[in-house]
């Protein structure tokens, strides 16, 4: 059960890949440039550099990035959604209240065939049936059939390198300021992402993402996987808020980023009243839109700037 506590770069996936079952219309666009990595100040002396991060794609590009070591080297604080505790014990048992259904099973929420259907296909391409994560969340079925469908499509992770944190960009990035004895904090706690990410959806409505996944195994989810990552290695952040918002609800675009990045802006902004030089990793998702915290920090009169890196 090792695999379920090393979650960090495997459940953020439901912020870019979720299934289209409906059209969001589309918010309000915004004209942000393509850069990953921007710079924010004004109203004070501090500068916040904002880095937009792909929970699954490879970390090199960073440890290789001249401009984004030198911001880190330069940083005070570095701030990401959640700090990521490296005591798995400990993270796991923040995570196991939200992980397991009551008075459910994966059993009686599909039905005879689907059931058959999703553990054939789950030992197929996991090497582990439905029977050892029978009070599971469906959730995780899915997390787990997307991030191994995201290594297959794009040859760039694979399970066992995403049980490492420090593989992850996120991960990657907290352990240098942790090693360079930065200060580390987050945006959010543990359990209020969480219950985001396991609490945000009706059990049907999680087993009906896994069966989407399951039935277009050779249909959609290749095609999108790899349109995501092209727009990543492209830094086109907008088209990325656009492809979340396709593959959301209205609902789901409210609860993944809206909400969450409304509830992130007034500690940015205490951030940015300050005089200290700040690095903050959050997912690619949450920069661009109307939404996005670049857009909402450039309404308010900070002046963001792209700084401009190679992504591999």
């Amino acid at each position: 059960m090792k695999n379920m506590y090393n979650y960090w770069a495997i459940c953020l996936l439901l912020l870019t890949n979720l299934p289209a079952v409906a059209q969001n219309p589309t918010l309000e666009k915004t004209m942000l440039e393509k850069s990953l990595f921007w710079e924010v100040s004004g109203k004070g002396k501090a500068i916040v550099y904002v880095l937009g991060t792909h929970h699954l794609y490879p970390n090199d590009f960073v440890k290789q990035s001249v401009p984004i070591q030198k911001a880190l080297k330069k940083a005070n604080i570095v701030v990401g959604e959640i700090v990521i505790d490296p005591n798995q014990m400990r993270m796991a048992l923040k995570m196991m209240p939200y992980l397991y259904m009551k008075d459910n099973t994966l059993k009686k929420l599909f039905s005879p065939e689907d059931y058959k259907l999703v553990d054939a296909y789950m030992l197929k391409n996991t090497g582990a049936g439905l029977a050892a994560m029978n009070t599971m969340k469906p959730i995780m079925v899915y997390q787990m059939l997307l991030a191994k469908k995201y290594a297959q499509s794009t040859g760039k992770s694979n399970l066992k390198d995403m049980q490492n944190m420090d593989n992850t960009i996120d991960g990657y990035i907290q352990k240098e300021g942790v090693n360079n004895k930065k200060t580390i904090r987050g945006l959010e706690e543990v359990e209020d992402q969480m219950k985001v990410l396991f609490d945000g959806y009706s059990l049907e409505r999680q087993a009906e993402m896994v069966l989407e996944l399951v039935k277009n195994e050779k249909t959609g989810a290749d095609e999108e996987i790899q349109e995501m990552d092209k727009m990543y290695a492209t830094q086109d952040i907008e088209a990325l808020f656009d492809m979340t918002q396709k593959m959301a609800t209205p609902e789901e675009t409210q609860m993944l980023l809206t909400d969450r990045n409304n509830k992130w802006m007034p500690q940015l902004e205490k951030m940015l009243a300050g005089k200290q030089k700040i690095f903050v990793a959050v997912g690619a998702g949450h920069l661009a839109g109307k939404v996005g915290i670049l857009t909402q920090l450039q309404a308010k009169g900070y002046t963001v700037k792209p700084i401009k890196i190679e992504v591999k």
